[in-house]
């Protein structure tokens, strides 16, 4: 994944239940994956993609 959309600027740790996850989104090409404690991936979704960028330009000072 990290060789085709580059480093996940939005990255999630999580602990439950002992097992460990990691979550990478996307937020402009509209996809996430998450990847277990051993770097398997074992789930990913597709969403409708959002520029972040232009939403933060928008809204200035909040």
């Amino acid at each position: 994944m990290y060789e085709e959309y580059g480093y996940p600027v939005h990255r999630l740790r999580e602990v439950a239940y002992g097992e460990r996850t990691e979550t990478w989104t996307y937020y402009e090409d509209g996809v996430e994956f998450v990847f277990d404690q051993d770097s398997n991936l074992i789930r990913s979704r597709t969403f409708s993609p959002e520029n972040r960028r232009e939403r933060i330009d928008r809204f200035p000072g909040y």
